[in-house]
């Protein structure tokens, strides 16, 4: 009940951030709504452009045949290429502040005074990322659709591609967050930050280098990126389950650790 009760109190402090994030992206996606109106009248010609890049260009941002006449496949390579990229730096960064910050800044004594246990706080603060984040991706996914039925003229858009990027957008968000929660009880809080951030923004570039051909298949699984599986998304519209369970294993893994380091570290309160 302790625990509920103070994730009530943790998210109701986090609604203004939880508004900005939506909004920013809801207003990100109204305008590419009407960019790919705007694009696909012209989509023959530019249809030529595209298939004369580079392989790994395309590759890169997920271009493919029919870019700019089926929105799932221009929301793949625009959309969501920006939306993972910088959902999963504000995750970590989330993550790292939820104890790691508290901890540096020494307010975390204003929270263990509150008659609740370390295991009940770290709990609390790493579940408030998981309804910040569900909840979010669930708002942000359901307007872009939305968005894309009023302002394009395509008859035929798939929800269970909205649907599913729903839920893998979701699930690295949370993920991310859960690894950014236990970076910041294992190291201060900049280096966790920066470090966490240079780790995801190479792991990208590694992801997307991944498309060339030649790149080292044994590589690809270290970049977490490579278990949303755009292509899936983008070509069936599904869920790639293996992968998101391993995401979920992840999760669950920096939540159990977390617990254990965070319950025997010395807080110099």
């Amino acid at each position: 009940m302790i625990v509920l009760k103070f994730l009530y109190t943790r998210l109701q402090s986090r609604i203004l951030t939880w508004l900005f994030w939506v909004l920013v992206w809801l207003a990100l996606g109204l305008v590419f709504a009407n960019l790919f109106d705007s694009l696909s009248q012209e989509a023959q010609e530019t249809e030529k452009l595209i298939t004369n890049l580079p392989a790994a260009l395309r590759g890169t941002f997920n271009i493919d045949t029919g870019y700019l006449t089926q929105v799932e496949k221009f929301l793949s390579g625009q959309f969501l290429t920006v939306y993972t990229l910088i959902g999963t730096i504000f995750a970590l960064i989330q993550g790292v502040y939820e104890i790691g910050g508290k901890v540096e800044d020494r307010t975390i004594s204003n929270y263990l005074t509150k008659n609740i246990s370390r295991t009940e706080l770290y709990l609390s603060q790493f579940f408030a990322n998981l309804v910040f984040f569900v909840t979010s991706s669930g708002v942000v996914w359901g307007l872009v659709y939305g968005f894309f039925r009023i302002f394009s003229d395509q008859s035929e858009i798939s929800i269970e591609y909205f649907l599913a990027t729903f839920l893998m957008t979701s699930a690295l968000f949370v993920t991310t967050a859960g690894a950014g929660q236990l970076l910041g009880i294992l190291f201060p809080k900049n280096i966790a930050q920066l470090g966490g951030i240079g780790v995801l923004v190479f792991s990208w570039f590694l992801n997307s280098l991944s498309s060339i051909g030649g790149f080292p298949e044994w590589l690809k699984p270290f970049s977490p990126f490579y278990y949303l599986n755009v292509l899936k998304l983008r070509d069936e519209f599904a869920v790639d389950w293996s992968r998101f369970g391993v995401l979920m294993s992840v999760y669950v893994a920096c939540l159990v650790v977390g617990i254990l380091v965070f319950r025997k570290k010395d807080l110099y309160l």
